[in-house]
């Protein structure tokens, strides 16, 4: 187990338009789905953790209903930024940021992607 806090932080600066929604495995372990059109999302992965090198998978589903596309801008992302850090009261700050994940309106296609990050 690692000696320090690591945090998962999701970035949207408009929920719903990028139309991915993620999933995401830490060393073959499912952690959740963050979903397109949710706000803010904060998680501690500590647990999911081991010291040394470990395996994030990425897997974004381009979710089109029936409406069609929201957005084709790339000014409409959905960000996944994982590091170490530390809580105070409802704030995290993340120190040290060790993966920085991003998908845009304007891609089409799903992905599949592999970050391998190193923890202390």
């Amino acid at each position: 187990q690692p000696g320090r806090e690591y945090w998962l932080v999701t970035e949207k600066p408009q929920p719903g338009m990028t139309q991915y929604d993620v999933d995401l495995f830490i060393n073959g372990k499912w952690v959740r789905k963050f979903l397109d059109d949710e706000t803010h999302v904060v998680l501690n992965v500590t647990k999911f953790l081991r010291t040394g090198p470990n395996k994030l998978v990425f897997i974004a589903k381009k979710r089109i209903d029936t409406e069609g596309r929201r957005s084709s801008s790339p000014k409409h992302y959905f960000r996944i930024v994982v590091g170490e850090g530390n809580s105070g009261g409802r704030n995290v700050m993340i120190t040290r940021k060790l993966v920085d994940y991003k998908r845009t309106a304007l891609e089409m296609k799903d992905f599949r992607d592999e970050i391998t990050m190193g923890v202390h």
